[in-house]
């Protein structure tokens, strides 16, 4: 399942995560976490049920695409210091990794 970060020491351990991957691997930039707003726009869920208390959207995120294709899948950016998040198209997943837990 894909990873809910529900408090800023679980981004931190998700963002180490994505930095590393990225590192090691340098062609993925950004991972998909489990908050989707697919069931209804603007309302953030987590895939494992768990409260949506805790965010870190980057400024101006999420924005749905501006417009453009809907984005209702939200990713950490993994080449940035910041542990952000944005919205993303839910149907890349060859552009983007993955940070799961279980």
């Amino acid at each position: 399942q894909l990873a809910s970060v529900t408090s800023s020491g679980e981004a931190t351990i998700v963002h180490a995560l994505a930095s590393s991957a990225h590192a090691a691997d340098g062609t993925v930039d950004d991972y998909y976490i489990g908050a989707s707003d697919t069931a209804t726009e603007g309302v953030w869920v987590w895939s494992s049920g768990e409260a949506f208390g805790y965010d870190n959207w980057r400024d101006g995120e999420p924005n749905n695409g501006s417009g453009g294709d809907p984005e209702n899948c939200a990713i950490v950016e993994g080449d940035t210091a910041t542990q952000t998040w944005d919205d993303r198209r839910c149907n890349v997943a060859a552009t983007y990794g993955f940070i799961c837990e279980r």
